[in-house]
């Protein structure tokens, strides 16, 4: 079929996708265009008169809900604004019709009408769906009104306070059911792996409840969960493991072990090494010791069968005893398999009451807070419609608000949202809901890109929903549409056939396609050049024994990620630098064309990135970001941790080495080498006799007298702060540190607000927490991307690279639990929860539950590759990266490179390596419209008055902060240190309270003259315990005393009288004294103003140790800012004398200033400034 006759099918198909009068159910390909049939579908819609509040559009991600939205509002918003011709051509092409003049009136106020819509256009996940479900009904759910939502974080913190509570509570009661079943846990697990086999099985909380339910008669205590799982495991009721010990030991008596012993003697090695093994059998007493040797004669090392079991000679030469001995061997595989089924049967039991008991407190702590969790949003929204007495009413409000479902990535859909779904749908087919305009359901979907398996995604359940869906609207007599969508308006063809070479056929993978029977894709873009290419895989070499002396390095040079990595990233920086053209655009190549899909971030992304850094290749970073990963995180971590524990050697060691102090190994050698007491009092002995030590202890010091006292996010904000160590950070560790640091002051902000503040329990909450950034990837920067398949689903590139094809099925989950069907249901869904510990391999029910899973997991492998394959646009590049044990069986390099070698053509690249392309030539003109640097494609052209070079502006008011006037050449001086100082020590510099003693004082002379003078002293003290902790004891001492000795002075009573005002703002605007200078605004903050009937006093503190003893050896920068303030003023009140002073707290000494010295400075305040700008 040609391209022309596969558009008009399109067309068709779309049209159909989109008709308001039928329900329709699209499998659509990737890059076929599925949101734009979705909205499509909503314009016509309301175009057909639905109103707004009665379409309900679900989808799987907020992103995509706004992203659907947006295109929403920027269609209609261009009906409203369209010339009748324009607006005609597109509602004609849109519905297929001819548009008349009434169409176009209410195609122009639809815009209007969605945006007036009460409570905005039902655009929104299923979640919000759910949440906004529940806050209408929330009695009827039986949940508190007015509920909140838990984050992930706070979901994550509280189910972890939930655990640690079960845990202390059974290990206080170790005779309790839970006691016991906490020992029989941390037996199998361990205490290394205990924390994550409880997380998974509190994963999914609905499959564990069904488990529970699964068990039946007193579920509450359990007492039916394991007596169940015997049944279904052939353990015999009643019987014990030791029982069973028994049996095993007693499987051949004594007299079978002489005669069995003697002949296998005289037998072959193999015999020989069985009568071993009997003989021990024989010799030892104890059972449990016994079964254990008989395991040995009888079985391998994986509890099998032996295969080899008695050579042919001796079974020939000895038949009556070969046959006793095998049935011996068989009855003892049987025991063994019960005995490990019964070990499963215990353990599963033990895990499951322990999570039940967790879930419980979880479920009560919620209910504390009136919260809910995300999976509460759909499961208790199910049960509103499923058990709740008001069910039908329930159903009844819901039916008459909603008159069309659309459900978008349906494929990702879980069962239990869709059992949502059909609850709501349900009425469009039946009884009053069968009204007489036409309801409608839509889904879209492609179970190819079922990819979320681990959520709970199930793409069968995407098809099972479409039959059933299907065979309800032929009930209700409702017109139906199945339709497929395979014309890709997003790959070349030559990558489109890869993926159908891949894919289709009759031989094609499991797993990619249920609805329809082949996979086969169309491409839009004939005639534009498309390349797949083939690297060879980079194979583990033999490495020499690493230098014990040499530094740990995350990956060796020679290492196949690391020589992988820098292969593509020297490709990437050629055709940068040689500006290579991308062939279909006739535009070089540029970072943001490009796209690096791994499975999993570890072990590719971060040596990817770092391979593209060095290079100097603009990079985006990994797209998701674990806060507690990071190193300026991990830094500020472990800062914390020394506060609170000075002994930790390490901490300390850490925190000196990261950028917040920047000292090296030698310094570390200096300081801690030959030291008899900890690394701490070492630091401050050292800090004696060497300035750049003593800096770092002081702020060590400052921070440890705050640790206690200061709330988390004002503490680490304020260290940031200090020192610009925020800068520091980031200047080592890259831009991204910024991210992270935000994100951990964001997350110590929130912790205040929920928590009691305490650095303790911060470091505590952090060290658990697995909060992440999830970084918008969309292209809009031109940067390469390294990304999972799993974030990249949705985006496309020109140029996408899979390094990171020879991994196994299922690498990085390995979840412990599987569900074993208990007969009584169809599906998995209420089947019983087994934990599938070591012993279990030998259980035949255990090993049925792991194919199945693992057939899963293979099937959503097959998956996985579909949806990395098809994010290129024109160039697809496939390498991979081998173990020392080669590739696995049947990975993503060995199922592409079979399937695609008949159309395979050998080559070399660039660099001279050897590679394998299939590619489609150019044959038609660029399209030069794409572009990665280009704007959006919503962008419009600027309009014609913005591409018109400014008129130049009129002179404008310049604005002037007094306190910010320094004359060129000058800089600003410090008030701590002395005025004729020729230069400020950097390391005072760097010192985050330069200034503190200044501004100390200046809040003490505002307060507390409005304190009677017998508290001034007391409140002095506890003001600086307060606000001066960094500084010692007797720089706060010197500063309460200065202050006190000015409040007592009889001299300083009229400043702060009265008739006085603190830190008064002042603002004038002063036009130009002359032509050809520029008028300014003055705005600042006076110390202290005292109006008086005959004049005016303004008085500005400074703290300079020691200070000028005469006016004119005061700074400049001090008398400029004072004549500014005597302009300001002057402005104000008019024809009042206005004598400026300046108070030393040094002394005390009062300073007036000479009207005439002012003027000198009052007449250089234009030009200066003037100058400056």
């Amino acid at each position: 079929m040609d391209l022309a006759a596969i558009k008009k099918t399109t067309d068709r198909n779309q049209a159909k996708a989109s008709d308001p009068l039928a329900s329709a159910w699209v499998s659509a390909n990737a890059g076929t265009g599925k949101t734009y049939v979705l909205v499509q579908r909503i314009l016509r819609l309301l175009l057909s008169g639905t109103p707004a509040e009665r379409i309900l559009c679900l989808t799987f991600t907020k992103a995509a809900a706004s992203e659907m939205a947006n295109r929403l509002f920027k269609d209609l918003a261009a009906w409203a604004t369209l010339p009748n011709i324009d607006l005609a051509r597109k509602l004609s092409k849109l519905t297929g019709k001819s548009t008349d003049e009434a169409t176009l009136r209410y195609a122009r106020r639809l815009f209007a009408r969605a945006l007036e819509t009460p409570g905005g256009l039902k655009v929104q996940t299923i979640h919000a769906f759910c949440e906004r479900v529940l806050q209408r009904f929330p009695l009827e759910a039986g949940i508190a009104p007015h509920f909140s939502v838990l984050d992930a974080e706070e979901a994550t913190a509280l189910r972890r306070k939930s655990i640690e509570h079960i845990l202390s509570r059974a290990a206080s009661e170790p005779a309790s059911a839970e006691g016991e079943a906490l020992k029989i846990v941390i037996a199998h697990a361990g205490e290394d792996r205990f924390d994550e086999i409880l997380r998974y099985a509190l994963t999914d909380r609905d499959r564990l409840k069904a488990a529970l339910n699964a068990a039946g008669r007193e579920a509450d205590r359990l007492d039916g969960y394991e007596p169940d799982l015997r049944a279904m495991l052939n353990v015999r009721a009643g019987v014990g493991e030791m029982d069973l010990v028994e049996e095993m030991a007693a499987i051949l008596d004594t007299r079978e072990l002489d005669e069995a012993c003697a002949i296998l003697a005289e037998g072959k090695k193999t015999d020989q090494e069985i009568a071993v093994n009997l003989n021990l059998a024989k010799m030892v007493a104890a059972s449990q010791s016994r079964a254990e040797a008989f395991a040995a004669a009888f079985l391998t090392q994986d509890k099998s069968l032996r295969q080899r079991f008695i050579t042919k000679g001796l079974r020939e030469a000895q038949p009556a005893l070969t046959a006793r001995l095998i049935s011996a061997q068989e009855i003892f595989h049987g025991l063994m398999q019960e005995y490990d089924a019964l070990r499963l049967a215990r353990a599963s039991t033990a895990l499951v009451r322990l999570a039940k008991a967790v879930m419980e407190i979880y479920d009560g702590e919620k209910a504390k807070r009136s919260a809910l969790d995300f999976d509460d949003l759909i499961s208790k929204t199910f049960d509103l419609l499923d058990k709740s007495q008001a069910a039908a009413w329930i159903l009844y409000k819901l039916d008459g608000g909603i008159d069309h479902i659309l459900i978008d990535e349906a494929q990702d859909t879980s069962p239990k949202a869709w059992d949502v779904v059909e609850y709501l749908a349900d009425e469009f087919f039946s009884g009053a809901g069968a009204r007489d305009i036409a309801r409608t359901v839509f889904a879209v979907g492609d179970e190819k890109q079922s990819i979320y398996g681990f959520q709970g995604a199930a793409p069968k359940k995407f098809a099972d929903m479409g039959q059933i869906f299907s065979r309800k609207s032929e009930t209700a007599n409702q017109n139906w549409h199945r339709i497929p969508l395979t014309l890709s308006f997003r790959s070349t063809s030559a990558v489109l056939q890869a993926v159908d070479r891949v894919f289709g056929g009759s031989d094609a993978l499991p797993g990619v396609h249920l609805m329809s029977s082949i996979v086969e894709h169309h491409a839009f873009r004939q005639g534009q050049f498309g390349l797949v290419e083939i690297w060879d895989t980079e194979t583990a070499e033999k490495q020499d024994a690493a230098d014990p002396w040499s530094p740990l390095e995350d990956h060796a040079p020679d290492e196949p990620v690391v020589r992988l990595a820098n292969r593509i990233a020297s490709k990437i920086k050629y055709w940068i630098d040689d500006k290579t053209i991308l062939q279909s655009r006739g535009t070089p190549i540029e970072p943001g064309d490009i796209l690096i899909l791994v499975r999993k971030r570890e072990p590719f992304a971060a040596p990817m990135i770092r391979a593209l850094k060095a290079r100097g290749i603009p990079v985006a970073g990994s797209d998701r970001i674990k806060i507690s990963d990071q190193l300026a995180v991990k830094d500020l971590i472990v800062l914390g941790e020394f506060l609170l524990m000075p002994e930790d050697d390490l901490a300390l060691a850490t925190v000196l080495k990261s950028p917040l102090f920047d000292l090296t190994d030698e310094d570390l050698f200096e300081i801690g080498h030959g030291r008899r007491w900890l690394l701490w009092d070492a630091l401050k002995a050292k800090a004696e006799k060497n300035e750049a030590y003593k800096e770092v202890a002081d702020w060590l010091s400052r921070w440890l007298a705050r640790a206690d006292l200061t709330p988390p996010y004002e503490f680490f904000a304020g260290v940031l702060l200090a020192g610009e160590r925020r800068e520091r950070m980031i200047s080592r560790l890259g831009p991204e540190a910024g991210d992270a640091i935000d994100e951990f002051l964001n997350m110590a902000l929130r912790y205040d607000d929920k928590e009691p503040p305490s650095l303790q329990g911060f470091i505590n909450w952090m060290r658990h927490s697995g909060t992440e950034i999830k970084r918008d990837m969309e292209q809009g920067r031109n940067e390469v991307r390294v990304m999972t398949v799993h974030g990249a689903k949705g985006l496309e590139a020109e140029i996408v690279f899979m390094p990171d094809t020879c991994g196994k099925v299922g690498a990085g989950r390995g979840e412990p639990l599987l569900a074993l069907e208990n007969g009584k249901q169809e599906t998995g869904e209420g089947a019983h929860l087994v934990w599938s510990i070591p012993a279990s391999r030998n259980v035949a029910q255990i090993q049925e539950a792991r194919q199945s899973k693992r057939s899963l997991e293979q099937e959503e492998y097959h998956r996985l590759l579909y949806v990395a394959m098809t994010r290129a646009r024109d160039r697809l590049y496939l390498g991979g990266f081998e173990t020392k044990t080669g590739r696995e069986k049947d990975c993503w390099y060995d199922l592409v490179r079979q399937r695609l070698d008949p159309i395979l053509e050998p080559a070399q690249d660039s660099f001279g390596n050897r590679v394998w392309r299939h590619g489609s030539p150019q044959t038609v003109e660029p399209d030069r419209s794409r572009s990665t640097s280009s704007a959006p494609d919503w962008a419009e052209d600027l309009p014609g008055w913005a591409k018109v070079r400014a008129p130049k502006e009129p002179v404008r008011t310049i604005p002037i902060s007094p306190s910010s006037i320094i004359p060129l050449g000058e800089e600003e001086q410090d008030e701590e240190e002395p005025a004729g100082q020729a230069a400020i020590s950097p390391l005072r510099l760097a010192s985050g309270n330069r200034f503190l003693r200044g501004r100390l004082t200046h809040s003490l002379l505002e307060h507390l003259p409005n304190i009677a003078p017998a508290e001034r002293e007391g409140a002095a003290r506890r003001f600086m315990g307060e606000r001066g902790r960094e500084l010692t004891k007797q720089m706060r001492e010197s500063i309460v005393s200065e202050t006190l000795a000015i409040l007592r002075n009889k001299q300083f009573e009229p400043l702060f009288g009265p008739l006085s005002q603190a830190e008064v703002p002042v603002a004038a605007h002063l036009p130009a004294a002359k032509k050809g200078d520029v008028p300014i605004y003055i705005s600042g903050q006076i110390d202290r103003l005292v109006i008086e009937e005959d004049r005016i006093q303004i008085l500005d503190y400074k703290t300079n140790r020691p200070p000028p003893r005469i006016p004119e050896d005061v700074a400049p920068a001090y008398l400029i800012q004072l004549a500014a303030y005597k302009l300001a003023i002057g402005k104000i009140f008019p024809g009042k004398p206005i004598a400026c002073a300046i108070l030393w707290t040094d002394g005390p000494n009062l300073m007036p200033i000479p009207d005439d010295l002012l003027e000198t400075y009052r007449a250089e305040l234009v030009p200066r400034r003037r100058s400056r700008t």
